[in-house]
């Protein structure tokens, strides 16, 4: 349930993406709402309006039907599947030479170290 909705958010935020670039900076801040356990997305319905809002309902449905944004996520999914292990679903934070990396690293320090061995 958590994550409902995230490939139609995700198309949502390309198609204002590829129409203007500081208006996906700004539903991008607005997209995720804190909660207890960490970062929510906002409905779907409400994405929609709120991205028709800063590009104008027009181009977001234009926008929407662009093929690049299929195979944009078609390359996104593919590279998530490629670096998914059983216990870790992740998409890398860091690509170095031919290594991709998911931190786990929950503070500066620890990212610092990360890095640290990456480029050593």
């Amino acid at each position: 349930d958590r994550f409902a909705g995230s490939c139609d958010l995700m198309r949502i935020a390309l198609a204002t993406w590829l129409v203007d670039r500081s208006a996906f900076s700004v539903l991008d801040e607005w997209l995720f709402t804190p909660g207890e356990r960490g970062w929510y997305p906002r409905k779907v319905a409400d994405a929609m309006e709120y991205a028709a809002s800063l590009i104008g309902e027009d181009a977001l449905k234009k926008s929407m039907t662009d093929p690049w944004i299929n195979d944009y996520l078609a390359d996104i999914l593919e590279v998530f599947g490629r670096t998914s292990t059983d216990s870790m679903a992740a998409i890398p934070r860091f690509i170095c030479g031919d290594s991709w990396v998911v931190p786990d690293a929950d503070d500066v320090d620890g990212l610092t170290q990360i890095i640290r061995q990456l480029t050593e």
